[in-house]
């Protein structure tokens, strides 16, 4: 971090990549910490990237993932729309938008946007997240969970992912395990309940 924040004070005309690196140096300290601070110094950066070079992908990235960790999300969705102008394609980006559609309430349009990954991208990180997200809202926790548990083993085979960002995927499988484990504990009540009624 302390390289590009160096590299960004020597203000090299048209230098896009330095301020968008440390735009997202700033933000993984953010995941690590919780200082909101680095949020919004990741913004300034990403901005001033994008000054630098408006037609940046990456920077635009980044931008979108700042939004989202604002709650902005229909700023966040706006960046990602524009990714895809570029990537039509890219699972990663589809499955970016889905989720901001879901965090928007969008179901329908998440579900139409899911459907655009390939079969053959089906397995790609972000969109097995984000379908496993939506078939836990949607009611359909077993899939859910097959979803999360193949992300997770993929992310922990990844050297090069932060810890972090590793930790996230346990979690939530925790999570899901959890809610497999109190959604059988209610049905297996309702039953006991239903013998016990017509039993009298």
């Amino acid at each position: 971090m302390a390289f590009w924040e160096g590299a960004v004070r020597e203000r090299h005309r048209n230098d896009m990549f330095s301020p968008r690196e440390l735009a997202g140096q700033y933000l993984q300290r953010y995941r690590e910490t919780g200082d909101i601070d680095d949020v919004i110094r990741a913004r300034n950066m990403a901005q001033g990237s994008l000054a630098n070079m408006p037609h940046n992908v990456a920077a635009i990235g980044e931008m979108a993932a700042i939004m989202l960790t604002l709650h902005r999300f229909s700023d966040a969705l706006s960046d990602v729309d524009e990714l895809l102008r570029y990537a039509p394609s890219n699972p990663s980006f589809l499955a970016q938008r889905a989720s901001l559609q879901m965090e928007l309430g969008q179901y329908i349009a998440a579900a139409a946007t899911l459907r655009r990954i390939s079969v053959a991208d089906a397995h790609n990180v972000a969109a097995e997240t984000v379908q496993s997200r939506y078939d836990e809202l949607t009611g359909h926790l077993a899939s859910a969970r097959e979803l999360l548990d193949d992300a997770m083993h993929q992310a922990d085979r990844h050297i090069d992912e932060p810890a972090q960002s590793r930790a996230w995927y346990h979690v939530r499988a925790g999570e899901l395990a959890f809610n497999a484990s109190e959604s059988r504990r209610r049905r297996s009540r309702r039953t006991r309940r239903a013998r016990d009624l017509s039993g009298r």
